[in-house]
């Protein structure tokens, strides 16, 4: 590849991308192996050469059609700073990729620590299902909607703390406002999309948060459609609780997964339920001051230098 003059540029919403040859990048960078693939991405898992610091890269390709989904995944991330949400560092632009710099999250999917067909523990599944809920809560806050919510975007750190990811789907939104993309993973996606309608974005997340909290008490997914059609059924939004699963939480879910938008359990709803209540501690909470960038902005700082 020709090589690019390194320089930094502001992009049209504000964050800076670094701009460098590939054979730059890979020269500051030690590639240890593939930790998640998409459609258009891949995440690597890697350490910075000159600092030992070791970093999540999501390298997306160019191809037409997708740049402006990017863009607007980083401008999301950068305007959301939460502890239970993966952070941004840096945003590097070659030829034909762009690379998000990303905290790591050792600790994997969520998904990997729910035995299929059986859940986790209550206590356990309440402890997550909050820290996802407070950074959920948190990004409505700041006016934006995540929209594809599940167990394969929640990430856990080394210490068992909930990492949400992957904002490609997500969008602003002010209050009232309706949106009318419908997207999102279709086993998670609330009866609205289905119908066509213009919808409530945080109303949208709600009924993702039901279908994931159910997967965390029955390993399973509750509607079971093969096909957008047969997923299109959920109307009747009727879905078998397990035995095991106690009362208050089968009522949680019940009122997440509400087919009426209207009469869905929102956020602040959500986080003063009785299940969810249960043994709180001083979990982490939605911070009103953006957290500070890790790593330290002058570990951050040698980072970049060299590219």
């Amino acid at each position: 590849m020709t090589s690019i003059d390194r320089q930094m540029r502001r992009g049209q919403r504000g964050f800076i991308i670094t701009m460098c040859s590939e054979e730059t990048f890979r020269d500051q960078y030690v590639v240890l192996g593939v930790i998640g693939r998409g459609s258009c991405a891949q995440v690597i898992l890697a350490v910075h050469r000159l600092t030992g610091i070791l970093v999540a890269l999501k390298v997306l390709s160019k191809v037409a059609g997708i740049f402006e989904t990017i863009e607007t995944e980083v401008e999301l991330m950068k305007c959301v700073q939460h502890c239970n949400v993966v952070q941004l560092f840096q945003v590097i632009e070659t030829m034909d990729y762009m690379c998000l710099v990303m905290e790591v999250a050792l600790g994997g999917q969520i998904l990997w620590h729910i035995p299929r067909d059986r859940s986790l523990e209550e206590q356990e599944a309440r402890r997550a299902f909050r820290q996802v809920v407070c950074a959920l809560h948190y990004c409505h806050e700041q006016g934006v909607v995540h929209r594809d919510l599940k167990v394969e975007n929640i990430l856990l750190d080394k210490a068992g703390n909930v990492k949400l990811c992957d904002f490609g789907l997500g969008n602003r939104f002010r209050a009232g406002q309706k949106l009318s993309r419908a997207c999102g993973t279709p086993e998670y996606c609330a009866p609205e999309l289905y119908n066509g309608e213009e919808y409530n974005g945080p109303a949208v997340d709600a009924w993702s948060l039901g279908v994931t909290l159910f997967y965390m008490l029955a390993g399973r997914l509750p509607f079971d459609g093969k096909t957008v059609p047969e997923l299109a059924e959920i109307l009747d939004a009727s879905c078998e609780m397990p035995a095991h699963v106690s009362a208050e939480a089968q009522s949680l879910i019940r009122q997440l997964l509400t087919v009426d938008p209207a009469e869905r359990a929102m956020l602040p709803q959500v986080l003063e339920h009785p299940w969810l209540c249960q043994e709180q501690k001083h979990s982490p909470g939605h911070p009103r001051q953006p957290l500070p960038n890790l790593p330290n902005p002058t570990v951050l700082g040698m980072m970049t230098e060299d590219i």
